[in-house]
């Protein structure tokens, strides 16, 4: 069933469960969003976009037990591949006295990363990849989960029995790979299949002290971060050896099939406050089935084995007129790989972020935000964003800014940040808030 099948029956079962209708909260945004990219020259793809997105939150909450829907949609005049339908959380949560435990099912968002740009713990979710690169929108996941307080903290368990596939572009769209992309395909012991239903499963730790916070997790799941992008006569075990080298493939020209691995992930995240400063590290090793093997235009790939760290520190200093600052430096890295694969992994796999954010304070809450990333390994790659936003009035809200890619292609296939090189764009939203 998918979420659009999906989002109906939830909004109806929340109306059941509770007892008052009057009691329920209800919150939401509609919001034009108009965005348009700097010409490529390129007649097929679509430069521009004017899309009606919206999102509702309902909820009710009874003496031991809450319900919660809340969901967006987007609907894009020029390009019909933005047209989605998302759930984000969708649950049912019972609340018991023993240890202060909760127990949950339904559609649930996990953010177990504390970073700005490089999320590197935030591993749960699925991402929609037409928006913003550095911080993508998500899907819920479907949870069953269980929680109870431990010592200063409280330890989580959690089933996911079904994989909620991204959502990407259009083979149109400038954020996208060129292709429409099928069904996603998900290995088990090596072996391609169709059904998003499988059992995975987790944990987490997380605790609050005085002046600094820390999480531990394991996790067995697909992975979701990591799209392998491939053809559909995959190849596998020693076929793989006798038919294709990693110089020529015979690739039929569908390379539109993404493909998802199981990996056994353990990690974490730490946060101390000193003064004005928040300093974090955030760590996660990743440990592949690597018997799923893609044939892809460089040849047969599998998963590769590595570790992301992301290390950063936030400064905030206010002003005598109230102006808060808030200065950002972030640095990530893969390890266990090399640099050619760490640029397969992702378009940030040796980067540095610095962001300041001014916060005016002010009764419209204006701010201005201004952020630049750039690549330490890989020579001209950067990705610079500013944006400002304020509120009209309680209700209306808008923002605009600009986002440049200068990532110039420098090897046969374009890797990381330069798949998205002049892809440059100017952006103006308007919310309104009820």
């Amino acid at each position: 069933m998918n979420n659009k099948v999906f989002l109906l029956p939830c909004l109806l079962l929340l109306l059941l469960l509770s007892p008052v209708f009057a009691e329920l909260e209800s919150t939401g945004e509609i919001a034009l969003e108009a965005r348009k990219f700097e010409d490529d020259s390129v007649t097929k793809s679509i430069d521009q976009g004017m899309a009606l997105f919206s999102r509702l939150e309902v909820s009710y909450k009874g003496e031991n037990w809450r319900t919660l829907f809340r969901g967006f949609g987007r609907v894009d005049q020029y390009d019909r591949d933005r047209n989605i339908l998302a759930l984000e959380e969708a649950f049912l949560e019972y609340n018991y006295s023993f240890l202060d435990g909760t127990f949950y099912v339904g559609h649930r968002l996990f953010s177990w990363s504390a970073m700005e740009a490089f999320t590197t713990a935030d591993i749960i979710n699925s991402r929609n990849f037409d928006s913003d690169l550095e911080r993508l929108e998500k899907k819920g996941e479907l949870t069953i989960g269980l929680e109870s307080k431990i010592w200063q903290g409280r330890l989580s368990l959690f089933l996911w029995p079904r994989f909620e596939a991204p959502i990407f572009p259009g083979d149109r769209s400038r954020l996208g790979v060129g292709s429409d992309l099928d069904r996603a395909l998900y290995f088990e012991d090596g072996l391609a299949y169709r059904d998003p239903w499988t059992m995975q499963y987790g944990g987490r730790y997380q605790a609050s002290l005085p002046n600094f916070d820390f999480s531990f997790f394991a996790v067995k799941h697909l992975d979701r971060r990591f799209t392998q992008v491939g053809n559909a006569n995959f190849i596998t075990g020693a076929q793989a050896v006798a038919a294709c080298s990693q110089l020529a493939c015979p690739i039929d020209g569908t390379l539109n099939k993404p493909y998802y691995s199981p990996a056994f992930e353990t990690g974490g995240n730490f946060s101390y406050v000193w003064d004005n400063w928040i300093f974090k590290i955030e760590a996660v090793n990743r440990d592949f089935d690597n018997q799923g093997r893609v044939l892809t235009l460089e040849g047969i790939v599998n998963p590769v084995d590595h570790q992301e760290v992301a290390v950063g520190g936030e400064f905030v200093h206010t002003f005598q007129n109230g102006v808060e600052t808030t200065f950002y430096l972030e640095a990530n890295s893969f390890f266990g790989t090399t640099k050619q694969e760490r640029a397969q992994l992702w378009a940030f796999q040796r980067d540095l972020f610095f962001a300041t954010r001014i916060n005016f304070n002010d009764a419209n809450s204006k701010e201005i935000t201004l952020s630049v990333i750039t690549d330490l390994e890989r020579s001209q790659e950067y990705f610079y964003s500013a944006s400002y936003s304020q509120r009209l009035n309680n209700e209306l809200k808008f923002k605009t800014g600009l986002r440049i890619y200068d990532a110039a292609q420098k090897g046969a296939l374009p890797t990381g940040l330069e798949i998205f090189d002049g892809d440059n764009q100017v952006y103006f939203t308007l919310s309104r808030f009820f």
